[in-house]
């Protein structure tokens, strides 16, 4: 990928200084060519109302961007005034991640001034770095605007004197970083002991990329939600990642693939985890490659307060690696989500049998058809029948509140419909979705009559509850 960065300048330039924390005016009357006089706000020609800066829920909300002609929003002197005089201490929530406007005036912005047009603004809001309460970033911008103002040399990022507040980090464009070195110096400086919040993502770079040695400075122990969206990360690197964060209590990953982690591998023991979501890479489910990632990392995992838990993009259910997840330690989930995943009627119920406790369900199956043939039609006769009562006479999921379901997965029967007249006769099931319109005559009937009866019934839906 070509870098639209400008090569460095020399000499570096003198204002990548931090001042100390009793400083009251760091950066005040810096400009750049082109700045709009103070107080002058120029409203960028693209997205939704766009309000750079704002003070919301005790932060202050400054959004970084720049206008089709090149001009930054918001400019320096009004981004002065506020963080200096009109809130002075207020922890600053900082975005540089909507940047780019959008059209024709994208390629000639990318070759000219990006970098030297935010420099003023990103080297002000360094000098006050112990204010950053959380931060969303374009890594790769960001690289480019250190380079800029260090020379590329790691050693000339400035520390920050103080204690440091940061608790939460988006990163995007992360594989596209180039000078591993350089980051990691800037990561070191403003990571904080208050670390919590991690999320990388959005990167169309298709190089592997590994997360704890290119991004070694990040606080991985100290982490409570992990979030890993629009890159291939593999079930290896995950499983060594959840090692590390020990302390996590949500872990999101949307893009899984091979290589997985060795057979008879240690157990990623995270005793706090409470939500997990593992979703294959649907490049790999679309082309029938790399499957399995989903069921060879949950194999690896022992979280025993685990309560949600949602699989997606698996074209062949694995009962074998489910059931080692199950038996590390028998998590008590409350809910559970499958999108996407190729499970008969008979592993339906044994996955269910395992969790009585289970109070949400959703079964988003495949849309339309499965590698060519029909989706697996889970609520048949028997399941539906076994999730009323199983082989003691007793509800299966006694505490189900909530059930969601698509229809090209439900047995044109009548058999749904009793099933779930029944779950609401015994005062358990209050909701009921159906993605999808296509029920049978009986099914219809009955779930009308529920619903005007009061009982949540919404058919149609689309897409994936979160």
């Amino acid at each position: 990928m070509q870098s639209f960065y400008p090569p460095p300048l020399t000499p570096v330039s003198p204002y990548f200084q931090v001042p100390p924390p009793n400083s009251a005016g760091f950066g005040v009357g810096w400009s750049h060519p082109g700045a709009p006089s103070p107080g002058v706000q120029v409203q960028p020609a693209y997205g939704p109302p766009y309000r750079p800066i704002k003070y919301d829920g005790g932060l202050l909300k400054i959004d970084i961007r720049l206008d089709p002609s090149g001009q930054v929003h918001p400019d320096i002197h009004t981004l002065t005034k506020q963080v200096m005089s009109d809130f002075p201490g207020a922890p600053l929530r900082i975005s540089l991640w909507d940047w780019m406007p959008s059209g024709e005036h994208a390629n000639r912005l990318s070759k000219t001034g990006i970098v030297q047009a935010l420099c003023n603004h990103f080297q002000f809001l360094y000098g006050v770095l112990w204010r950053w309460h959380s931060v969303r970033f374009d890594l790769k911008l960001i690289e480019g605007i250190v380079v800029y103002m260090t020379g590329g040399d790691p050693h000339k990022v400035p520390h920050c004197p103080g204690a440091l507040m940061l608790e939460s980090v988006k990163f995007k464009n992360v594989a596209e970083v180039k000078d591993i070195k350089l980051i990691n110096a800037f990561l070191r400086e403003i990571m904080s002991n208050q670390m919590r919040n991690l999320y990388l993502g959005a990167s169309d770079s298709a190089q592997p990329f590994s997360i704890q040695r290119s991004l070694r400075n990040i606080p991985y122990p100290a982490l409570t939600r992990l979030e890993l969206d629009g890159f291939s990360v593999s079930a290896l690197q995950m499983h060594e990642l959840m090692i590390a964060t020990i302390n996590i209590m949500e872990c999101i990953v949307s893009d899984l693939t091979g290589p997985f982690p060795s057979p008879g591998c240690c157990k990623a023991v995270v005793p706090n985890l409470r939500r997990l979501k593992l979703d294959l890479d649907e490049i790999d489910f679309n082309g029938s490659r790399n499957t399995g990632a989903v069921f060879r990392l949950l194999e690896t995992i022992a979280a025993p307060d685990l309560l949600e838990l949602s699989l997606g993009y698996e074209n062949v259910w694995d009962d074998y690696r489910y059931a080692e997840f199950y038996a590390l330690c028998r998590p008590r989930l409350q809910k559970l989500h499958l999108l996407k995943m190729n499970v008969n009627d008979r592993q339906l119920y044994d996955c269910l049998d395992r969790h009585p406790e289970l109070e949400e369900l959703v079964l988003d199956m495949q849309s339309d058809h499965w590698s060519g043939g029909r989706p697996p039609i889970v609520l048949t006769q028997r399941t539906c029948k076994e999730i009323c009562f199983n082989s003691k006479g007793e509800s299966l999921l006694p505490n189900l509140e909530s059930l969601s379901v698509r229809d090209n997965c439900i047995e044109a029967t009548g058999c749904f419909s009793k099933m779930v007249k029944s779950r609401v006769k015994n005062r358990s099931l209050s909701e009921l979705v159906i993605y999808g319109e296509v029920l049978c005559s009986e099914d219809r009937r009955v779930l009308q009559s529920l619903a005007a009866q009061g009982m949540r019934v919404i058919i149609g839906k689309e897409g994936f509850l979160p």
